[in-house]
């Protein structure tokens, strides 16, 4: 179950009090004048939150929360309908008590120096947010040097959250307070004033990447927070160079941290399989067959049915056979006059392969674009083979006519070829194009980026 995010704004308790006999952890947790006498407590997730259990408030508004084997550290909350707070969760046994209507400003603490430190915190950072937020307020009434000693004002109320978190983060070193809040804060690095602008710039970002994950020593804890899934996915979205073997080492490395975690390991290899599954990044379907293989497919993913590998294995099937850098797959086609077409007749320094259905709507808009564009796509040595999806001969032939189509016109209309597996054509159009050696360097492009796409490759030669 995953908590929809319709919660009024407000307060996170937890109460821990008296360990019983046999118990890893008892957390008591009074919420003074609740009207709703049941409540889930449950626990952040990466970007869920997840449930940990149902529980009902007795006759003095307390709830208690035990169990066997003690709870994992983290952000937890609390929740009703009318009521929402956070606490963490890094001692086996405390207490928490506040009011409906108090929140941090109310909550007493026992037996928790952790929820004591993030009590603090709290309070702390609301009211410097707040003072911003007054002083925005007025920055859009006024205007020159008003305004500049406004501005002075909401950058000295920054500068001292930035000042107020970083000393929490150096007196809490080595507790899982420290830890969350370091997480928020990210990595600091070296000024180098002894370098060159240049080399600077270079130095500091080599030490902000290969330091970044310091911050997350044990993910498998921090994957209890609310910020753990955003730190991560910066590195993958903003430090990581989109290239499939870059990101394949990449998520190689991460996922070697989480493995003996079977839930971290899980969300992990879901999320990141899901962000390349679904990159506009042309050649990142690399990275999911390496995935699907490694990890799916392999047996490391032993939450995958049998049925759901087999799923996995088709679509790699449709997948692997033209990933860019790979050799073109062999097309055994024919031209309008039924014979077989030879490939090597062709030397041009580019082929665009573009599969198309006659009947299809968006290829009645894609093909004129195409068309309109084939004398440029000559001029820079390339050559258009259209590839009818049909097997309706005089269909496709008469598409031929009508459209004036003067590039090689090929089809497979007695099904000889395998093409539609082999270049993944499960819809149309696709395009694909071919360089000098016969190789994939370009997939699923629009016909609109093929002129672009072919100068900027010449251009880099």
């Amino acid at each position: 179950m995953r908590i929809k995010k319709k919660w009024m704004v407000g307060l996170v308790l937890t109460w821990l009090s008296g360990l019983a006999m046999g118990q890893a952890y008892d957390i008591s947790i009074v919420v003074k004048g609740i009207a709703d006498r049941q409540a889930i407590v449950g626990y952040h997730f990466g970007n869920q939150r997840l449930v940990l259990d149902t529980l009902a408030f007795d006759d003095r508004d307390r709830l208690r929360l035990t169990g066997n084997e003690r709870l994992p550290n983290g952000v937890y909350f609390l929740y009703t309908p009318t009521f929402y707070f956070e606490f963490l969760v890094a001692e086996p046994v405390f207490s928490l008590e506040t009011t409906v209507d108090g929140g941090y400003h109310a909550l007493k603490v026992s037996g928790s120096e952790e929820n004591a430190r993030f009590k603090d915190f709290q309070l702390k950072m609301t009211e410097i947010q707040r003072g911003q937020r007054l002083l925005a307020d007025s920055l859009r009434k006024l205007s020159g040097s008003d305004s500049i000693a406004l501005r002075g004002q909401i950058l000295q109320l920054s500068e001292q959250g930035i000042a107020y978190r970083d000393s929490l983060i150096d007196a809490n070193e080595g507790t899982f307070f420290g830890r969350f809040v370091g997480l928020m804060r990210g990595i600091t690095v070296p000024v180098y004033d002894e370098m060159e602008d240049g080399e600077r710039r270079i130095a500091q970002y080599r030490y902000y990447k290969d330091h970044y994950f310091d911050l997350v020593p044990e993910p498998a804890e921090l994957m209890r927070t609310p910020v753990v899934h955003e730190y991560v996915m910066k590195y993958f979205n903003e430090l990581v160079v989109p290239y499939p073997d870059s990101v394949i080492r990449e998520v190689d490395a991460w996922m070697a941290q989480v493995l003996d975690d079977k839930e971290a390991f899980r969300y992990w290899l879901v999320t990141l399989f899901n962000t390349y599954q679904e990159s506009k990044i042309m050649g990142m379907d690399a990275v999911t067959v390496h995935m699907a293989e490694r990890y799916y497919l392999s047996g490391l993913a032993d939450w995958v049915t049998e049925d759901a590998k087999k799923e996995i294995q088709k679509e790699v099937a449709f997948i692997k056979p033209n990933l860019l850098g790979n050799p073109a797959p062999a097309l055994n086609l024919l031209d309008t006059a039924m014979r077989p077409f030879p490939f090597q007749q062709l030397n041009q320094s580019y082929l665009v392969l573009y599969f198309y259905d006659p009947d299809c709507g968006v290829c009645k808009k894609k093909t004129p674009l195409l068309q309109e564009a084939y004398s440029e796509i000559l001029a820079e040595g390339g050559e258009v083979v259209g590839i009818c999806t049909i097997t309706d001969v005089n269909k496709w032939k008469s598409y031929i006519r009508e459209r004036g189509l003067d590039w090689v016109n090929l089809g497979d209309p007695y099904g000889r070829s395998n093409f539609r597996a082999e270049y993944n054509v499960r819809s149309t159009p696709q395009v694909y194009i071919l360089d000098k050696n016969r190789k994939i360097i370009a997939k699923k492009i629009d016909v609109e980026q093929v002129v672009n796409f072919l100068r900027d490759h010449k251009s880099m030669k």
